[in-house]
């Protein structure tokens, strides 16, 4: 994927469809789609990160989000970086309640529906990081976080699961059991 300017910070693909860099998304998706046809399970929850920050990964999630979705997929992007999310601000959200909820006691009946938000772009529909937790990981890590998931990849087709870096935080590694592919964002 080439590097390029994004002026508004609204995802690429949405803004600007025709340029190399949102093919180079179609692309990647269409890799992801034929890594499905060898595989008695097909691969539908992708964690993607990157060694250090900055690296685009938050990029890559909101633009890979889109690009399926616009391929008649139902997506469902996760923001599990619960340190510094990025998310809510490329897709034009707020982050008042998100992915943090789930493991809040006070909080225990919010549904995964709460969650979920539809974005402008038909199929794709957003989970905030929410208020940040004082420790993701061990929050991350949890049997909880794995049915939350379940659930979620009972009502898309496709998750893609944006974390912090991995040689920054575990928070990513925590997560590698409950996920069917990574995305290393170099």
């Amino acid at each position: 994927i080439p590097h390029f300017h994004q002026n508004d910070g609204r995802p690429i693909t949405q803004i600007q469809p025709r340029l190399p860099a949102s093919e180079s998304f179609r692309n990647l998706r269409t890799y992801l789609l034929h890594a499905n046809t060898t595989k008695k399970k097909p691969s539908r929850t992708y964690l993607i990160t990157s060694i250090l920050a900055g690296e685009g990964k938050s990029t890559v999630v909101a633009n890979l989000g889109v690009v399926l979705a616009q391929n008649g997929r139902q997506v469902t992007i996760v923001d599990a970086d619960m340190r510094r999310p990025k998310l809510h601000k490329i897709l034009n959200f707020e982050n008042n309640v998100g992915l943090s909820q789930i493991f809040d006691a006070a909080d225990a009946e919010v549904s995964l529906n709460e969650l979920l938000q539809p974005t402008s772009i038909s199929n794709l529909s957003l989970i905030t990081s929410g208020e940040p937790p004082p420790n993701p990981s061990e929050l991350l890590s949890t049997e909880k976080m794995n049915k939350f998931l379940a659930e979620l990849k009972d009502k898309s087709e496709f998750v893609l699961i944006d974390t912090p870096p991995a040689l920054a935080v575990t928070d990513a590694l925590v997560l590698l059991p409950f996920v069917d592919g990574v995305i290393l964002v170099l």
